[in-house]
């Protein structure tokens, strides 16, 4: 039994000893093996083809929904999947379009931006 485990141990130490390092990484771009296929599937889904049959399928489908008139459940329900689907496809352009915009600004004489004094805009009322 003793050397039983003695040879165990033995072995155990000499493949430890002799395996080869593996590392975490083994793809080109220096990440995780699933990345590259995220990164291509982010580029298609939020390129200008996806993002125009996108705003294709939110417009189809609304005016489906509108003015179908009695659809059947199970076409209702195909046709509001579809409009998610659209929608979520498009969320990062509508998302891009709404909140860029900047507010009101007025510059001042050195060229820096300030605020207008909120008495200012009520004094001419």
């Amino acid at each position: 039994m003793r050397t039983c485990l003695l040879l165990c141990g033995l072995a155990l130490v000499v493949t430890v000893a002799m395996g080869e390092p593996a590392f975490a990484s083994t793809n080109a771009a220096g990440g995780l093996p699933w990345e590259d296929g995220i990164t291509k599937l982010k580029n298609s889904l939020t390129g200008p083809l996806a993002t125009g049959l996108g705003v294709i399928g939110i417009f189809a489908c609304g005016a489906i929904l509108l003015w179908g008139g009695d659809l059947n459940g199970l076409f209702q329900k195909l046709v509001v999947m579809i409009l998610v689907l659209s929608l979520v496809i498009c969320a990062n352009k509508i998302l891009t379009f709404f909140y860029t915009a900047e507010g009101a600004t007025i510059a001042g004489a050195a060229g820096e931006c300030v605020d207008a004094p909120a008495d200012a805009l009520t004094a001419r009322a």
